[in-house]
């Protein structure tokens, strides 16, 4: 999809596995998250909504960091229908079962964990 911007109006173009952004006088190439993953270790399938894509790109997450937050983080249990898997700042929540469901679990969200200030 090609996105081009006059004044309100954007037209979006995908190429391959890179979007490039035309705006009035400049280009952006952003990389795109891959959206489905196969054996992950402990979970299996997962799926990565487009919310967590978009996260992942604010955030500025590499796609290092979030395969390794997502093969090699730790995975903690925060109710039956929901974890997390965290590693090196970097959070996954992950749905495990998600509606409707179509035999993965699903990534909701990702984030970086922001250092907490302390009060001396």
């Amino acid at each position: 999809m090609i996105r081009l911007q006059s004044g309100k109006e954007q037209v979006a173009i995908f190429l391959s596995c890179k979007i490039i952004v035309l705006s009035r006088c400049q280009i952006d190439i952003i990389e795109s998250v891959k959206h489905y993953y196969e054996n992950v270790p402990e979970l299996g399938n997962v799926a990565v909504s487009r919310h967590a894509q978009d996260r992942i790109r604010e955030d500025g997450i590499t796609d290092k960091e979030f395969e390794d937050a997502l093969f090699k983080g730790e995975l903690i249990p925060d109710t039956h229908e929901a974890s997390f898997r965290d590693l090196n700042r970097i959070r996954l929540v992950i749905i495990h079962r998600p509606e409707p469901f179509k035999g993965a679990k699903l990534i909701k969200t990702a984030f970086r964990i922001q250092a907490q200030k302390r009060a001396y």
